[in-house]
C-alpha cells in the first residue's frame, strides 16, 4: 500500500460534503447490495467506513458464507438507489483497488446484488454469486478513494481508463525488479506491439485528462544538459500542488523532480 495515497485520503476528507451526501441519500430510497469483497481482518493503516460516494455508501459487514472463507473478514456493502448506481460504485472501487495495488492481480468481475437484483439475472444465478468472493488487502482504503473518485467526472473516468489500459497489458511490479526476474525483452510479435501501445497510450491519457503531464517544447525542453528545465519543473510542481499530492503538511514522499529522476 501506497502511504502517498494514504495520507492524501485522510489530510483531505471533506466532511461538509460527506454529511451532505449522508443527508440526500438519507432523502431517497435507498437498496442494499453485496459485493464479494473481502477484507482480510483488521488490516493496519485503512480507514474506517462508513464511505460516501457520490449516491451511494460502503460499510463493512460480517461475511454471508458459512463458516468464514476469509478468518475476521468482512464484507462489503453498497447501499445505493438503484442497482446500476451500485454496480458503478463497485467497478470505481475495484479500479482504484488496482490503482492502490498497482497492478490488475485478477481477471475477476463482481456483480453488487441482493434478493432481487439484478433483474436480468435468474434466482438462481443471483444465488450463485454469494459463493463469488475476492480476499484481498488494502479494500477499505480502496472504497475510500472511490468515494472521492465518485464526485468528479475526470476522476472517475481516468480510474476506468486506468484500468481499462491494465486490462489490455499489465507487468506486476516484481517482474521489473531485476534481482528477481529475468530482463523483459522487446516482443517480436506485431500484435504484442499494438495492445502494449494502446495500453500506454490509455494510461498516460489519464494524465493528460487530469492536467498533471509534463508540458514541454523544442523551445523550452524539459531538461537541459540532464537536469530539470526549472520552468519546467515548477510549472509541474504547481500543477501538483492544486491537485494535493504534493504542498506542505500533505507532502507524502521526495519531490518530484527527485522522483523522476
Amino acid at each position: 500500500m501506497d502511504l502517498c495515497v494514504q495520507q492524501f485520503i485522510l489530510a483531505d476528507a471533506d466532511e461538509t460534503a460527506r454529511l451532505n451526501e449522508i443527508v440526500q441519500m438519507g432523502k431517497r430510497q435507498r437498496h442494499k447490495f453485496w459485493t464479494g469483497m473481502i477484507t482480510l481482518g483488521d488490516e493496519p493503516f485503512q480507514p474506517e467506513p462508513p464511505f460516501i460516494g457520490a449516491g451511494w455508501q460502503a460499510t463493512l459487514s460480517p461475511q454471508r458464507s458459512r463458516p468464514h472463507k476469509i478468518q475476521e473478514g468482512q464484507e462489503v456493502i453498497l447501499q445505493a438507489s438503484s442497482w446500476a448506481s451500485a454496480q458503478r460504485a463497485l467497478d470505481l472501487i475495484l479500479g482504484c483497488h488496482e490503482l492502490v495495488q498497482g497492478t490488475h492481480v485478477f481477471d475477476i468481475h463482481l456483480v453488487a446484488n441482493n434478493a432481487d437484483e439484478p433483474g436480468w439475472m435468474g434466482e438462481h444465478e443471483r444465488k450463485a454469486l454469494s459463493r463469488q468472493n475476492y480476499g484481498t488487502s488494502d479494500i477499505p482504503l480502496a472504497c475510500a478513494i472511490a468515494a472521492k473518485a465518485s464526485r468528479q467526472r475526470k476522476w472517475f473516468y481516468g480510474v476506468a481508463k486506468y484500468r481499462f489500459s491494465l486490462s489490455l497489458y499489465k507487468v506486476h511490479h516484481m517482474d521489473l525488479e531485476p534481482w528477481h526476474s529475468p530482463h523483459l525483452p522487446i516482443s517480436d510479435f506485431p500484435s504484442d506491439h499494438v495492445t502494449f501501445s494502446y495500453s500506454i497510450i490509455s494510461a498516460y491519457s489519464v494524465i493528460e485528462d487530469l492536467g498533471l503531464e509534463v508540458r514541454a517544447s523544442p523551445e523550452k525542453p524539459s531538461r537541459v544538459k540532464g537536469e530539470w528545465n526549472p520552468a519546467v519543473k515548477q510549472d509541474l510542481e504547481e500543477r501538483l500542488s492544486r491537485m494535493v499530492l504534493i504542498s506542505g503538511r500533505r507532502s507524502c514522499g521526495p519531490s518530484v523532480a527527485q522522483s523522476a529522476k
